[in-house]
């Protein structure tokens, strides 16, 4: 039976990220946020209490911004569904950090969580969209790509 919390916490997801480099000037990455097996939950908005941290724990000096603070649907993170937030960065010189803590989008409790920072460095402004629902994609069966 999966569980009916309302609002999601960090325990109940697996987060990471991608990244994506776009022309123009700019640098996209992509947080995913899955729910753990068993787990039906939701998140709404965009994260707070962010910093990318350095290799010694520090905060790095990177500038944080946010979506405007606006009503925003609930987005439900189940077996079927995925949540996914977009940060964008300009083309500057990075900064190296290894990890990025931030308050996954919801008022429920322990929403800190902090991941490896796989791309190694940001530049000097981050900006984070509001969470947006993804449908998941079936795996393949055994033996088929």
């Amino acid at each position: 039976m999966p569980t009916d919390r309302v609002q999601c916490n960090a325990s109940d997801v697996n987060v990471w990220v991608s990244a994506e480099i776009i022309g123009g000037g700019s640098h996209d990455y992509t947080l995913t946020l899955e729910a753990k097996p068993g787990v039906s939950c939701y998140v709404s908005g965009s994260p707070t209490l962010v910093d990318f941290l350095t290799a010694s724990g520090e905060v790095a000096p990177v500038a944080i911004s946010t979506a405007t603070p606006i009503p925003t649907p609930r987005v439900v993170i189940n077996a079927n569904h995925l949540a996914q937030i977009d940060i964008n960065t300009r083309d500057e010189a990075g900064t190296p950090v290894s990890s990025l803590r931030f308050n996954i989008p919801s008022s429920g409790e322990n929403t800190t969580t902090t991941i490896a920072w796989t791309p190694g460095s940001i530049a000097k402004h981050a900006h984070f969209s509001a969470v947006r629902a993804v449908p998941r994609r079936p795996s393949p069966p055994a033996g088929q790509v």
